[in-house]
């Protein structure tokens, strides 16, 4: 979710039993649904406990801005190492992460309540160590279940099983 969207989040607009948060206000105009994984859902219950579930879910602007203020939250930044934190680095963060665990770029594009493919690929950053597991894969033999039949080049295919057998 963006800033905005979980600072003008609603209690009733998030419902634990569903685990849906609805976002009535984004950034495109459109109502979307974000599904809340067990982490956020228990860190909604979290904060519904504490809050009373009244008004907005992260409460008072006043508050917000003053949690990240405090001497605890320059702890946490400072912990994580994290000079230069902008609350949007979370969104890319998000989609990486997202990217690099196998969720398809459509899914994600709902996810992050993009209009097109292109803006999710410009926040979805592969990490080196993913980008050489995908080319690490090309290494490993192509298993007799899972070769695909290619008959447009039947010489080609013959010739790649021979040179396969041969090494």
């Amino acid at each position: 979710m963006r800033k905005s969207e979980q600072y003008g989040l609603n209690w009733r607009d998030v419902d634990l039993q569903a685990r849906r948060a609805t976002l009535r206000e984004t950034k495109n105009g459109t109502v979307r649904h974000v599904p809340l994984n067990t982490i956020a859902l228990e860190a909604f219950r979290t904060i519904a406990r504490r809050s009373g579930r009244r008004g907005k879910v992260l409460g008072r602007r006043k508050d917000r801005i003053q949690l990240l203020r405090t001497a605890n939250g320059e702890a946490v930044l400072k912990k994580a190492e994290l000079d230069d934190f902008h609350w949007h680095d979370c969104r890319h963060h998000f989609a990486s992460k997202a990217v690099m665990a196998g969720v398809d770029l459509r899914t994600l594009q709902q996810l992050l309540g993009h209009k097109t493919l292109q803006m999710v690929c410009r926040y979805a950053h592969l990490s080196q160590s993913h980008e050489l597991a995908a080319v690490e894969k090309l290494c490993n033999p192509i298993s007799e279940g899972s070769r695909s039949e290619d008959t447009s080049h039947p010489e080609k295919s013959e010739l790649a099983i021979q040179g396969a057998s041969e090494s």
